[in-house]
């Protein structure tokens, strides 16, 4: 990633959902953009997922909803391979956003882009 997105990024060094400092972008993708951030009195680390501000290419209205689906789909699914959501609200402009746990590694999307398969075993563990 080039550096220089650090400094561009407004959220970046920002203080967001109460008690999310975020440190650095991690990725864009539809309506949403995600961030490694630092919850403060912890040592944790967080991945917050934000509306993009450019999210606009199906309409706001549609955005917010598509987003606060995903935000109800992570809050009601408990599973060992999937990150617990911690908080969901806005950030200091107005746009929805959520913090999950980070866990840390390639996502299984990376992993197949590289001509990764996983063997029966760890496919049987994913689907646990």
């Amino acid at each position: 990633m080039d550096t220089s997105e650090f400094v561009l990024d407004p959220l970046v060094g920002t203080l967001q959902l109460g008690c999310f400092r975020i440190a650095r972008p991690l990725q864009a993708s539809g309506v949403m953009k995600s961030y490694l951030a630092e919850q403060l009195g912890t040592d944790r680390l967080a991945w917050l997922k934000v509306m993009r501000e450019d999210a606009t290419f199906e309409g706001r209205a549609a955005a917010e909803k598509r987003f606060q689906t995903e935000v109800r789909a992570c809050s009601r699914i408990a599973h060992p391979c999937l990150a617990p959501l911690y908080v969901a609200g806005s950030t200091d402009d107005g746009r929805p956003a959520f913090a999950m746990e980070h866990r840390p590694g390639a996502t299984l999307g990376a992993r197949f882009a590289t001509g990764e398969r996983l063997d029966g075993a760890r496919r049987g563990a994913l689907a646990r």
